[in-house]
């Protein structure tokens, strides 16, 4: 099998960028009265959840590839390092610079908070007790990719590592959860492990499992799957946030499906950002903040005709600062305990830890 779908790490890239776009349209709506931020620019985090369950299901081949605790700790090695670094730098910046905090919603630090932050386990912010949120704000999603790969290595270390067993295994367990938080609205980390969003990772595996028998064929057709899926996530209304799901996630699984069908050409910007794609998320709230104090400072706060302005300097500026950290910071400690985990496990497809 294809250690890498070129479709899926384009998509990885787009996702992200999408992101920042929401980021920084949450910026303007914050700074220009009357502004409108475009929320379906949001969806790029439910295309990454639908990516994580695809990717998952095809590198594993069903979860028959590796064993359950390797498994676990490649997802470890992959998410931990980077994450934990932001997050301390999070905790420098609120210390030393708190109105930079104030920008991405992280006031001060608490202990308590600081260590759920670490450890993945959802905790009402400080900041804003009606959410869980941890200390590095974005972080909210990398809960979520944790909790996915707890029950997907639960059910390879069942004994289920043949292919499909461990897709059903995790699909039911995440579906029965996710029925239980439509069916009662739960407080704390029980309502938050069955929101229904949690079903995004369940349309990932099912699109991987269909891709892996069956594929569309004519590219004409995948490409326009692919640009009606884009088509109806930034079109379609947003009624109700409890219906994210189906507005998104649905949508988005088309999305990756048609991604992956597609005989792409080579695009080495897209290929570049699907590789920073994870740095990019995970920096790219600190780069905003800096740039959004200057412009409160400096820059215009009437007259929308500024705002392509700001997005000319805002998004250069986190491309930029996403390669750097990936060069310099990520590719290195990730070569790294790629080569001490050799040393431990016999060699298996890199592509699970991508």
């Amino acid at each position: 099998m294809p250690k890498e779908i070129i479709g899926i790490q384009y998509l990885r890239g787009i996702s992200a960028l999408s992101v920042v776009f929401f980021h920084i349209e949450l910026h303007l709506s914050h700074t220009y009265e009357g502004y409108r931020a475009l929320a379906s620019l949001q969806a790029g985090v439910d295309v990454f959840f639908v990516i994580s369950g695809f990717i998952m299901y095809h590198s594993t081949d069903g979860g028959s590839a590796l064993d359950a605790r390797e498994f676990f700790v490649r997802r470890l090695l992959r998410i931990v390092p980077l994450y934990w670094l932001a997050t301390f730098s999070m905790v420098f910046i609120i210390l030393l610079f708190p109105q930079l905090g104030q920008s991405v919603k992280s006031s001060f630090v608490n202990a308590d908070h600081l260590i759920a932050s670490l450890l993945f386990i959802p905790m009402a912010s400080p900041v804003a007790p009606s959410l869980s949120l941890p200390l590095l704000p974005t972080g909210w999603t990398l809960n979520y990719e944790m909790f996915f790969y707890s029950v997907f290595a639960v059910a390879m270390a069942c004994g289920a590592q043949r292919q499909g067993q461990v897709g059903t295994i995790v699909v039911a367990t995440l579906g029965a959860l996710a029925l239980v938080g439509i069916l009662n609205d739960a407080p704390g980390p029980l309502g938050f492990y069955t929101d229904p969003i949690v079903l995004e990772f369940c349309f990932g595996i099912i699109a991987a499992s269909i891709w892996r028998r069956w594929r569309i064929q004519s590219q004409p057709v995948a490409c326009a799957v692919f640009i009606l899926a884009c088509a109806l996530i930034i079109a379609l209304p947003i009624v109700d946030p409890a219906y994210r799901v189906l507005r998104f996630g649905v949508i988005a699984a088309a999305l990756v499906f048609a991604a992956a069908c597609i005989s792409w050409r080579s695009f080495k910007f897209l290929k570049l950002m699907g590789d920073v794609s994870y740095a990019m998320y995970l920096s790219h709230m600190f780069a905003l903040a800096a740039i959004v104090q200057i412009w409160r400072r400096f820059g215009p706060q009437v007259g929308s005709e500024y705002i392509p302005i700001l997005y000319a300097i805002a998004v250069p500026t986190v491309i930029c600062g996403s390669i750097v950290i990936w060069r310099l910071i990520e590719k290195p400690i990730d070569a790294a305990l790629k080569s001490a985990l050799r040393q431990n496990w016999a060699s298996t497809p890199d592509a699970a830890t991508s």
